[in-house]
């Protein structure tokens, strides 16, 4: 694994966000002993459950060295009335990457629900 993907998934697993949900702070999740991490064609994905609802990480693939892309997928259990799924997603790389970042992170977070 790349230093960088180490540094990223450390942040992923140990940072505590303060902010609103829709905030960037927000996306990482905290030091949960009940979180999983798995590996699937290069992405990281993290699992854990945060006031109830699954909540999935979706850290791309390293491109040139850096990760250029994360998406959060949210699934809203805790409140029967509100029931859904929430997908927040930050791509840094050009638009054409990004699209097919996001293209493959739908393809892949199908099974995770």
């Amino acid at each position: 694994m790349k230093p960088a993907r180490l540094i990223t998934l450390a942040l992923v697993i140990c940072v505590v966000s303060c902010t609103s949900s829709d905030s960037l702070e927000n996306r990482v999740p905290d030091a949960d002993s009940t979180a999983s991490i798995t590996h699937e064609d290069g992405w990281t994905i993290v699992s854990k459950e945060e006031n109830g609802d699954r909540v999935y990480w979706f850290l791309a693939p390293d491109v040139n060295g850096a990760s250029p892309a994360m998406f959060k997928k949210i699934i809203n259990t805790s409140d029967k009335d509100q029931a859904g799924i929430k997908i927040v997603s930050e791509c840094e790389a050009s638009k054409k990457l990004c699209d097919e970042l996001n293209a493959r992170f739908k393809e892949m977070s199908e099974k995770y629900q």
